[in-house]
């Protein structure tokens, strides 16, 4: 069977989105599977959104967002 420590993990997307995708994918020969795995691991290890539950347990940047997130 599969890796028992990786997961499917599925979504749609606007027809606009996955043309664009498609388009990088041709650019770069890059497999779909692959192409989306690293634009996911690149936006969890950015954080732009500043979303706790991706950061490491104990990190500054942690508790610099759930103390954010006390000051309301």
């Amino acid at each position: 069977m599969g890796d028992p420590s990786s997961k499917a993990f599925a979504t749609r997307l606007p027809a606009a989105e996955v043309e664009q995708i498609e388009a990088a994918l041709e650019e770069t020969g890059q497999s779909k599977c692959g192409f989306v795995r690293e634009a996911i691991r690149y936006y969890v290890s950015k954080n732009p959104d500043e979303i706790a539950a991706l950061y490491p347990e104990n990190s500054v940047g942690r508790f610099i967002v759930e103390l954010g997130d006390s000051d309301a």
